[in-house]
């Protein structure tokens, strides 16, 4: 019995060994390059005018984000107030903008329904959300 429970701790601490060293590996100071970008419309759901924000993250840092709505033929710019129309994603590649006019009016002369975001970053990061688009009573 003895010799059972032995066992049992020495696996014990040889897993808390390999943990430990694993997760050291996974510190704050690791690199954010194997992060696939994707971006969040919050709320995702909407009428026109509604206020929205957009997330995004996986970004490469310091990377111009382009944030685009695309409503039947005619792609819609989303930013904010002031920005040169892009979002720059921070030193982790984030970055979260709440559009001036929420959902565009223009959205008006197209059918509501889902329709897709696109995010486009200089430095070829790329990433896409749902929006849903409900008719404004």
């Amino acid at each position: 019995m003895r010799r059972y429970l032995f066992k049992i701790l020495y696996c014990s601490v040889v897993m808390l060994i390999i943990l430990i060293t694993c997760c050291s590996a996974l510190s704050a100071e690791t690199e954010y390059t194997n992060i696939k970008p994707t971006i969040r419309i919050l709320p995702f759901i909407g009428k026109i005018g509604e206020k929205v924000a957009v997330q995004g993250s996986g970004f490469e840092p310091g990377e111009k984000v382009k944030i685009i709505l695309q409503v039947g033929n005619v792609p819609l710019q989303w930013a904010e107030v002031e920005t040169g129309g892009v979002a720059i994603a921070d030193e982790k590649g984030d970055f979260k903008i709440i559009p001036a006019g929420g959902i565009p009016v223009a959205a008006l002369f197209v059918e509501t329904g889902l329709f897709v975001v696109r995010a486009s970053g200089d430095k070829g990061s790329k990433a896409i959300a749902p929006i849903v688009i409900l008719e404004k009573k």
